[in-house]
């Protein structure tokens, strides 16, 4: 699978939008935080409590 034309658009737009979530192809803020929590959903919670371990 040939990847270039991916990594070219993803260069361009966060080169147009920064490291935001417009530079990554999402719409705005709420959108990515929705994307997040619902990726929280199906990810399952680790053995050990401490997540920053």
């Amino acid at each position: 699978m040939n990847l270039s034309k991916i990594e070219k658009h993803y260069d361009e737009s966060i080169k147009k939008y920064g490291p935001t979530s417009k530079g990554v192809g999402w719409n705005d803020k709420e959108g990515q935080i929705l994307r997040f929590q619902k990726l929280l959903n199906v990810i399952p919670p680790p053995n050990n409590k401490n997540v920053l371990a």
